[in-house]
Formats: C-alpha cells, sequence, structure tokens
C-alpha cells in the first residue's frame, strides 16, 4: 500500500510539474502578439479574426493549438467549408451572406484515429 501511495505521489508531483513547464513554454513562445506580415492577403487577415467561426483569433488559437502539440508530441487541425445550399447560392455575394467560408477545427489526437497520405506531383496529401 505504500508503495502505492509513493508511486501516485510521485505521479501527481510529474503532471503538475509538467504541466507548470508547459504554460511556461507556450507563454515565452507567444509573449510577444502575432504580426501579420504586410502581404498578407486582406481575405487571410479577416480569417484570422475569427479563423475557427467560434470567435477565436488565429493567434488564441495557435496558442491552444501549440499547447495541445506540446503536450501529445502532435495536433491536429481539420480545415472545412460550411455545407451550403447550391441552389440558393449562384453569386460570391451569395455565398459571402449565407457565411460561405473556410475555417479550421483543432482536433486533439486522442479524437483522430487513422489517417492516410501520400505523396501527389511532389506535394504530401493528407485525408
Amino acid at each position: 500500500m505504500k508503495t502505492l501511495i509513493k508511486n501516485a505521489c510521485l505521479w501527481l508531483r510529474y503532471f503538475l510539474c509538467m504541466k507548470k513547464s508547459i504554460k511556461q513554454n507556450i507563454g515565452r513562445i507567444f509573449a510577444e502578439p502575432t504580426v501579420l506580415s504586410e502581404e498578407t492577403p486582406a481575405k487571410i487577415r479577416e480569417y484570422a479574426e475569427n479563423i475557427d467561426m467560434e470567435g477565436s483569433r488565429l493567434d488564441v488559437w495557435a496558442q491552444q493549438f501549440f499547447s495541445l502539440a506540446f503536450q501529445y508530441g502532435v495536433a491536429h487541425a481539420l480545415v472545412d467549408y460550411p455545407r451550403t445550399d447550391m441552389k440558393e447560392i449562384r453569386t460570391k455575394a451569395d455565398e459571402n451572406a449565407a457565411g460561405g467560408r473556410p475555417y479550421v477545427t483543432m482536433l486533439n489526437p486522442r479524437q483522430v484515429i487513422g489517417w492516410k497520405s501520400k505523396v501527389e506531383k511532389g506535394e504530401s496529401c493528407s485525408h
């Protein structure tokens, strides 16, 4: 029983130290504000204000993503597009009015069962 309690205490200490270390290291990386370059297209700047269509700015989202990757050694991002009714949307203005634009979703590595990747025309393609 003493060994079990000792192991539990060691595990708790490790967990608390790891959590503190992650916070400190992430804080150092994102200590300065994230700045988009002047060449960044206007649409990307617009998307960066609400990158996930849930109100998260790109810098906040990136910090959470990096923290997840730091904890698990890997993190996944899924870029998607909302479903739209092709009968109603005929023009780019219709698409914009319907809120049609790409957005990104952060996936915890425990949520990803598997994926495939291959090289096509010299570029890596995952699906």
